[in-house]
């Protein structure tokens, strides 16, 4: 076994080898956090009984006990133990507050907890009677009129109704969604009250909540029109007014320095021990009170899973080296992930959180291969080396979750991280000093002009990269970009391989040439049909398309629904985007209820349409009219297809109306509409 380990150690120490710290499965935490992912996603799928899950934990704990001798089987009992340990932690964050809420579906009942505002939504937190995790509901309706405030104590009085599943293909799933976050349904108010008692945490963040508002009003004035980008940088706050400038920052991949993360929390660290240096303060106090105004920053950003992930990972390492341990970072990630997993469980189904423990791995796994540097044009090889190399690995953690999910990706990254990030750090640390001394009005307004400029230049330099530099800028909500989503990430991992590999090139160019051949293959056989027909789901009301290559036809445009709102936007718009659809030949209208053409707005402006057709004449909130029909038509249409109007005079509103009949190749489908007679 020594022998083992000094060679192992040997080829860890070499850059052409596979790493020691990618040696993951000799870490009993990584183990543990895989069995209990597993054992989670498992419950979540299939649903196992409660007492299957009690028995199989039973008789892990009871073989472990025998202290075994044999590793392997210590192994696989340890795995069984963990799995269902992680099972039953799905059934009590999920399956039990789901159980006890369906329950009640359609009835007004009576709840306590916290309130809590979500942007522009009101939630229920900390339901009282519902425990350990407790889950949380949507408030809303008129009753809940002007609430005392953030984290306070309420009794509200309700109609509980749970969240409604849609199923349109790339169209988001709500309820999924929802539920994910362990938030259960929507609570439709009728009466809410306040109530004196509160715990003094709640007190506390109710305070900061109030502090923050009122701290932060007077920098609108200093910052203008850079105010929104300061308020996402220091503390994470997503306004309108941001996600309005925001397009530029994605498409160069420095979005994440708007989200706070490791990088706020290094730079925050570094400036108070910088400060309590000076002050010769030892160094066991300075490592509390860093972690304290680290707790502090964190509350103050409202506790994000990726500000939290953050704190953890900082408090862990600056512990560890107070006690003098030489623990590698991955074993901090790995703590860190297990503590957030136990407290929030619902961190696994975070796209944020995710990409945060992701992008961590990566920059633990890969920073060792930066190679040493001496003069000034080493070090900026180094530095350009490293960056680009760290591009590539993050890109290789991250990119299945950007796919999965229907986000997007920039070859930009390889360059703005070499160019933007590094003034990112500084617009962050120049931020943190105005924090700090802007409770002197004079030091506010004197310290506004750094950091507005700051923040200016970082705008305009991603507006000028987005503009100049050639690149790819992937949206993943489109099917068949997901396929080059793929290719692009199995690309990446080869040109990863031989970075690492470089003397086993033709070993793996062999094996990456095949993986792309299987990809390939895979893609073609999926190819979908070059016409498809789809009715969907938009609850009440109609949606019917046509869908050939780029180009749609589409009869109704759904309506407006609880949970969905408008499904014009939320549901058909999405759909067609997802199929790739570029222009829409016609829109057609069966009937003016607002149930088959509030949508159609949406579409108007999402995608070109050639022309809008109506029984009699119809026009759109934004302007736009239709073309009444009076008589047969035959309307244009994809070649080998063929649509057609019927209109209709009867005698109820819903006869006076307009039926369609589409033709193809296998199929022929006859829509009324609403038309009762």
């Amino acid at each position: 076994m020594t022998n083992h380990l000094s060679r192992e150690g040997s080829e860890g120490s070499s850059p052409s080898r596979w790493p020691q710290k990618l040696v993951l499965f000799r870490y009993p935490a990584f183990g543990i956090v895989i069995s209990l992912i597993t054992g989670f996603l498992l419950q979540d799928s299939a649903r196992f009984p409660l007492s299957w899950i009690l028995i199989s934990g039973i008789i892990g704990f009871l073989l472990l006990m025998l202290r075994l001798s044999s590793s392997r089987i210590v192994l696989v009992v340890g795995m069984l133990l963990w799995l269902s340990i992680g099972c039953l932690i799905h059934v009590l964050a999920y399956e039990v507050p789901a159980e006890t809420l369906r329950i009640n579906e359609g009835r007004v009942v009576d709840l306590r907890g916290i309130l809590h505002r979500d942007g522009n939504r009101w939630l229920l937190l900390d339901i009282a009677g519902m425990v350990p995790y407790s889950p949380t509901l949507v408030l809303k309706g008129k009753g809940i009129g002007n609430p005392a405030g953030a984290y306070t104590p309420v009794e509200v009085t309700g109609t509980y109704r749970p969240f409604y599943t849609c199923s349109d293909p790339g169209v988001p799933d709500l309820a999924r969604f929802w539920n994910h976050r362990r938030v259960f349904g929507e609570l439709q108010i009728t009466a809410i009250r306040s109530l004196p008692e509160n715990s003094p945490w709640f007190r506390f963040l109710n305070r900061v909540e109030v502090m923050r508002d009122r701290y932060f009003r007077t920098w609108e004035r200093y910052l203008g029109n850079e105010y929104p980008l300061f308020a996402a940088m220091l503390w994470g706050e997503k306004s309108d007014e941001f996600q309005k400038q925001v397009d530029p920052f994605q498409e160069t991949g420095i979005y994440h320095a708007f989200c706070v993360s490791g990088q706020h929390l290094t730079i925050l660290g570094a400036m108070l021990w910088f400060a309590f240096r000076r002050l010769r303060l030892s160094k066991r106090g300075i490592t509390v009170i860093t972690i304290l105004f680290s707790l502090a920053y964190l509350v103050f950003c409202s506790l994000s899973p990726s500000a939290f992930r953050a704190f953890l990972m900082f408090s862990f390492y600056l512990t560890g080296k107070q006690l003098g341990r030489n623990t590698l970072g991955i074993h901090f990630l790995l703590t860190t992930f297990l503590t957030m997993f136990l407290l929030q469980p619902e961190i696994l189904f975070d796209v944020g959180a995710e990409l945060s423990f992701l992008s961590t791995a990566a920059l633990l796994v890969f920073t060792e291969y930066t190679p040493p540097a001496s003069s000034f044009f080493h070090q900026a090889k180094r530095y350009v080396t490293a960056g680009l190399f760290l591009s590539l690995t993050v890109s290789v953690f991250n990119l299945p979750i950007l796919v999965g999910n229907g986000l997007s990706f920039s070859s930009l990254l390889f360059v703005s991280n070499l160019t933007i990030l590094p003034l990112t750090g500084l617009s962050i640390m120049m931020n943190f000093i105005a924090a700090f001394f802007s409770w002197i009005p004079a030091f506010q307004r004197l310290l506004a002009f750094p950091v507005q400029w700051l923040l200016r230049i970082i705008a305009v330099l991603s507006d000028w990269h987005v503009r100049f530099i050639p690149h790819f800028y992937w949206h993943f909500d489109i099917r068949e970009r997901c396929g080059d989503g793929i290719l692009l990430w199995l690309g990446l991992i080869f040109f990863l391989f031989l970075v690492l590999f470089w003397k086993k090139t033709k070993i793996l160019l062999s094996i990456g040439l095949g993986l792309v051949s299987l990809v390939f293959l895979t893609l073609g056989i999926a190819q979908a049909p070059g016409l498809s027909l789809w009715v969907l789901d938009v609850g009440q009301g109609m949606a019917v398309c046509s869908v050939t290559g780029y180009t749609a036809s589409v009869i109704d445009t759904g309506g407006i629904i609880r949970t969905y709102g408008n499904t014009g936007q939320s549901v058909v718009k999405p759909f067609l985007t997802y199929q790739g659809v570029s222009a829409i030949d016609f829109i057609g209208l069966t009937h003016l209820h607002q149930d088959h053409v509030a949508g159609t707005d949406s579409l108007l402006q999402g995608f070109p349409v050639k022309v809008l057709y109506s029984p009699g004449t119809y026009q759109t909130e934004s302007g736009g009219k239709s073309l009444p029909l009076s008589d047969p038509l035959t309307l244009p249409g994809s070649e080998g297809t063929r649509w057609e109007a019927f209109p209709v005079l009867g005698h109820s509103e819903n006869d006076q109306a307009v039926a369609y009949r589409f033709s193809g190749p296998f199929l022929s489908l006859f829509i009324p509409g609403d038309m009762e007679e």
